[in-house]
């Protein structure tokens, strides 16, 4: 992704979303963000829904949040997000496109078996397609976590592994909001 669409996005970011919303949800009390033992993680606001947002631009919206909480729950230095912004765009898309490679082989091998006549040769080497993009891109996610963590102290790989969970959770909520892409 180019930097002049990574400002736009985070741009787009603090327009949309109303002040105090990334790093509190609207009426939910603050919660304990000392670093410690029992610190409790604070859960990522939910991003207000856009009027006729449909899932790309959602996609879009949560990598900008994304960004932004994470630099806010890492407590990064300028440098250290100088370096993980990138990376971590560069994350994000590498799943994105692993996944629409996932969605094709998937595609590919389903038509194969609803064949009237289904070829056993070219299933075999769809499953081995399948099964080489899967293996391929989990070498190519190992990489790219490694690439990113190399910015990271440990508190904070850590701290960011739970926050792309919870924002996971969160993205799966509001896309079961909005329905399927049209």
């Amino acid at each position: 992704m180019r930097p002049v669409t990574i400002v736009a996005l985070v741009a787009a970011l603090f327009v949309l979303v109303p002040e105090g919303a990334l790093a509190q949800g609207a009426g939910r009390p603050a919660q304990n963000n000392a670093r410690g033992p029992r610190a409790q993680p604070q859960r990522p606001a939910l991003p207000p829904l856009g009027r006729g947002m449909n899932a790309m631009q959602l996609q879009q919206y949560l990598d900008a949040v994304a960004l932004t909480q994470s630099r806010e729950h890492l407590k990064m230095t300028d440098d250290q997000y100088g370096a993980f912004a990138p990376r971590l765009l560069r994350l994000q898309n590498l799943r994105r496109r692993l996944m629409q490679a996932r969605r094709q082989a998937m595609g590919e091998l389903n038509q194969l078996l609803s064949a009237d006549s289904p070829n056993d040769e070219a299933i075999i080497a769809k499953v081995k397609a399948f099964d080489e993009t899967n293996r391929r891109g989990g070498e190519e996610l190992v990489k790219a976590f490694q690439e990113l963590d190399a910015v990271l102290t440990p508190w904070q790989r850590g701290r960011f592994r739970v926050l792309e969970e919870q924002m996971e959770r969160r993205k799966l909520e509001l896309l079961t909001k909005i329905g399927p892409p049209s």
